[in-house]
């Protein structure tokens, strides 16, 4: 079994090409994955089908995806043994399975143990695995031997922003101006807002004119708006966190979120759908209400409160503590290299000069205080 953080979709594509009549099963752990996974199979020339009751063994795609409801049924597990006994099938793909342990509120997710079964490779692909989790996504799938493959995830090119408001008025509007700014400007190009509920983001989308995504949707309704986003129909999506996860639209270059993100996974999820090209700058932004309430406290798995100490803080790079609870290492902007976009704490901090005998290391410190161990 290989956990892979990274967006490695297409590169795994490409080597499934390479198998030689054999195929890639690829469970969908949520339905907004499955047209995306569907087109990048289509510009990757890789065939492509949904399971359903007709699929045969004998004559199968190089992709075959699954959504994990489906997973249950006893005819998919009999399909999965038959590839299995004709050497038709080469590995099993879990995208973005960090999903595996953050939504196992939903019962569905504890049917994923049958993919370590199989005797294919399991190869699990995450841009959102902190090394606190490891452990918990390989108990989700009843994994024992395994190998980790990390790489970094800072995303240079994106610029971190918070905007304080006094209440939720100003909030909305302050977005309305944001987002009037974007459209505007040379070098944006699409925005996605993120909002933390189904009626808020509907509530936007009508009061603004714009197109809201959210799970009640079907998935020809989700399809229909991301196609008209792909093709440059739509510019601004205002969306829950449904469209979090697997994109990967190259066209977005904005993010805004009302209110804090609900986790630390979250906002490096929806905020990495900007700038996907490295050579793009993209910008994320967060909106709150100043003296805003705290969250939950108590086990904190997912960053919930690492994300808001984030956001609060107006000292630290806004990568440090986000992208070194996910990484186990981080670096500020003005450590990176490449086509780096300050945010906003450095860029107003790049022309001030430090104070002598300031304690500025204490990054590692402040982040091991937010981790479950580490917990009094």
């Amino acid at each position: 079994m290989i956990l892979g953080t990274g967006k490695t979709t297409p590169g795994m594509l490409n080597a499934c090409l390479l198998d030689h009549g054999r195929s890639t099963l690829w469970p969908v752990l949520l339905s907004s994955m499955h047209p995306q996974l569907e087109r990048i199979c289509r510009e990757n020339r890789a065939t492509c089908e949904s399971w359903s009751y007709e699929s045969r063994a004998n004559n199968p795609p190089t992709v075959i995806l699954v959504t994990i409801e489906k997973t249950v049924d006893p005819q998919f597990h009999e399909y999965v043994v038959q590839l299995v006994n004709v050497d038709r099938l080469a590995r099993i793909i879990v995208d973005e399975a960090h999903l595996a342990a953050a939504h196992l509120f939903r019962p569905i997710m504890h049917t994923l143990i049958w993919a370590a079964s199989r005797g294919v490779q399991l190869v699990l692909q995450t841009a959102t695995m902190p090394p606190s989790m490891e452990a918990l996504i390989f108990k989700a799938f009843g994994v024992t031997a395994y190998s980790v493959v990390r790489a970094s995830t800072a995303r240079p090119n994106i610029s971190y922003n918070v905007i304080r408001v006094a209440d939720d008025g100003e909030m909305y509007a302050r977005c309305e101006s944001l987002i009037d700014h974007i459209l505007d400007t040379q070098g944006h190009g699409s925005i996605l807002i993120f909002c933390k509920s189904r009626n808020i983001a509907e509530d936007f989308g009508r009061r603004n004119n714009l197109p809201f995504c959210h799970a009640k949707l079907t998935k020809a309704e989700i399809d229909t708006i991301l196609e008209q986003l792909h093709t440059g129909n739509i510019r601004v999506i205002v969306t829950t966190t449904l469209l979090g996860v697997s994109l990967n639209e190259v066209s977005v270059t904005d993010i805004i979120h009302l209110d804090y993100p609900f986790d630390a996974l979250g906002l490096i999820q929806e905020s990495g759908q900007s700038g996907r090209d490295p050579s793009v700058f993209g910008w994320s932004y967060v909106i709150v209400v100043e003296g805003a309430p705290e969250g939950r406290m108590g086990e904190d798995l997912l960053g919930s409160q690492l994300v808001q100490a984030s956001i609060n803080n107006t000292t630290l790079c806004r990568r440090l503590l986000i992208w070194g609870f996910n990484d186990g290492t981080a670096l500020p902007c003005s450590m990176l290299q490449g086509n780096v976009h300050y945010c906003d704490v450095c860029s107003r901090m790049s022309g001030i000069l430090p104070i002598r005998g300031a304690r500025i290391n204490f990054t590692t410190e402040m982040i091991q205080q937010y981790l479950p161990n580490n917990r009094q």
